[in-house]
């Protein structure tokens, strides 16, 4: 689609439930969907909120964000700091993770306040009246197409999607509502969930922290998956991916028993799917397959027998299996999910 079309929905937002409603929710209708969010929810739309979240970010010139950086827009996942790095490269610039810039409650695991509140509370601009329609329109479309984690990554700029999720928690008036779809609270704990590994992955934080607010979340989506029938595609695949992000988050925190057995159910469920031709990543570097992560995992879990001697690997010499390959001198380099 071209760019005019999300500016044509902008302008009409009452024609989405003719074209997106559930009478139109072909693979072809729901591909345009994710590109009108994206022309709606567009790096030019938000730029002061998208550089905002670089705060080492500098141009040519050494100007910083506060300074009314001109420079391009940073890419929405940045490359591991210190790979191929030059001077001016922006595409190794740390940005902020996904879901710092609100608290997340241990009752309810979803955020706590409201957008506007928590634009406050970062000391971000107000959004102007352009921009809250962008986020309204965004809104009704997400609720017409039930959008995937994946199709908003796809979509949004990681440094703005907290503003989509959190106005998907409001009601048309913009406060916060009290009766939120089911589903909208299952895609909100999948986000922070999958936020929080794939962030861990990228080196944008060292470890993922235990808290009750993503048991919470993990309970959450461990719950949905025993309501998906296996024996449907769709649902068999969500069912897949919802257990690998929790084998993962639970990789990232070290809790390496939780972690194996969401790994053996991924390959319950799609055996197939888990081997190492499955996972690939562009950077020219495999990315562990399930089946990896779970031999490491069990590895962690179940000391090697050696003779009579019990070898227990450390989980630092597994996690080196994963990503590296090379003596045990090699710095331990982890790649994005």
């Amino acid at each position: 689609m071209s760019g005019v079309d999300w500016f044509t929905y902008f302008l009409h937002p009452e024609r989405l439930d003719s074209e997106f409603g559930s009478q139109n929710r072909g693979v072809e209708q729901r591909e345009a969907g994710v590109q009108v969010l994206h022309g709606l929810l567009g790096t030019s739309n938000f730029r002061e909120y998208v550089i905002s979240a670089y705060p080492t970010l500098r141009d040519a010139h050494g100007q910083q964000p506060s300074e009314k950086y001109a420079g391009p827009t940073p890419p929405s996942t940045p490359k591991s700091p210190g790979v191929g790095a030059g001077p001016g490269d922006i595409s190794h610039v740390s940005r902020m993770g996904q879901c710092s810039r609100f608290s997340v409650s241990p009752v309810s695991g979803l955020p706590n306040d409201s957008l506007s509140a928590v634009l406050r509370l970062n000391e971000l601009p107000e959004l102007s009246a352009r921009q809250e329609r962008l986020l309204k329109v965004a809104r009704q479309l997400g609720l017409l197409l039930r959008f995937d984690v994946e199709e908003v990554e796809r979509a949004v700029h990681a440094t703005i999607r907290f503003m989509y999720y959190l106005k998907l928690l409001s009601n048309n008036g913009g406060e916060e509502g009290s009766d939120v779809p089911d589903d909208t609270q299952f895609q909100i704990h999948r986000w922070i969930v999958r936020s929080a590994y794939r962030e861990e992955d990228i080196g944008l934080t060292m470890e993922v922290e235990r808290s009750k607010a993503m048991d919470v979340s993990c309970q959450a989506l461990s719950a949905h998956a025993t309501t998906l029938d296996e024996s449907e595609d769709q649902s068999r695949s969500l069912k897949f991916r919802v257990t690998y992000d929790l084998g993962r988050l639970y990789f990232a925190q070290s809790r390496f028993s939780l972690a194996l057995a969401r790994f053996k159910e991924c390959q319950r469920i799609d055996p197939a799917r888990c081997t190492r031709d499955k996972f690939g990543l562009a950077v020219g570097r495999p990315k562990p397959s399930v089946d990896e992560y779970a031999d490491a995992c069990n590895t962690i879990v179940q000391p090697a027998q050696v003779g009579t001697m019990v070898v227990a690997s450390t989980p630092t010499d597994q996690l080196r299996s994963l990503y590296i390959s090379g003596p045990p001198s090699v710095p331990l380099v982890l790649i994005s999910a």
